[in-house]
């Protein structure tokens, strides 16, 4: 997103050679090895195949960063665009969201799909599943303006929440659904904010490199 002001080459080759020393076996680690070349401005074999062999692989997250290598510019004859986006649609929740498994919405992972399908935001069949996502975004939210994974309130689940809501274009500082008693999201994230400027898995926890 920075454009062509730097140079991401040393990054990616350093990446070729960790890859050619190892057999990456896990379907979204190649992936997020993937969209790193990607964003290192590199198409290269590895890129290929990882589009052609991962998306669908391993659950819901092989299917959305399958769906974010697509809309980079990564196609394959074996998983095209609109049959990724439509194996992610098929996978919505009775309650509008998605998830890693079970038939009610995760936060982190609704979020994160609603980032993918934002790419297809013209179509009005992606249009709808992502307003019911976002609204099931709206009633996931605690009263305390706070979400929670696996009981959890974490500062990683609220990052993405604002990224998958600025992603549709909500605005986060002016929609009624996620301001609690004027109360935003980026007041939330900032509770999990470290005097040392990092912030914390969880509230007064430790620096967490994920959170930060």
């Amino acid at each position: 997103q920075s454009g062509e002001d730097y140079d991401f080459s040393s990054y990616a080759d350093a990446l070729s050679v960790y890859l050619a020393e190892k057999t990456v076996k896990n379907a979204v680690t190649a992936q997020k090895y993937a969209l790193s070349f990607l964003a290192s401005g590199v198409k290269n074999d590895f890129t290929a195949e990882t589009a052609a062999d991962s998306i669908g692989k391993l659950g819901i997250m092989s299917v959305i960063f399958g769906l974010h290598l697509s809309t980079n510019g990564v196609v394959s004859d074996e998983q095209t665009k609109a049959a990724a986006l439509e194996m992610l649609l098929s996978r919505a929740t009775a309650d509008g969201g998605f998830s890693l498994t079970g038939e009610y919405a995760d936060v982190d992972v609704t979020a994160m799909a609603v980032q993918a399908l934002a790419h297809f935001s013209t179509d009005e069949k992606v249009q709808t599943v992502m307003s019911r996502a976002i609204d099931c975004l709206a009633a996931l939210r605690r009263e305390d303006g706070h979400y929670e994974t696996y009981g959890n309130s974490n500062a990683e689940s609220v990052a993405q929440v604002i990224t998958a809501l600025t992603s549709a274009g909500v605005n986060i500082f002016t929609d009624a659904r996620f301001t609690e008693n004027g109360k935003t999201l980026l007041d939330t994230m900032m509770e999990f904010r470290l005097e040392d400027g990092t912030f914390s898995h969880v509230k007064g926890g430790a620096t967490d490199e994920n959170a930060t």
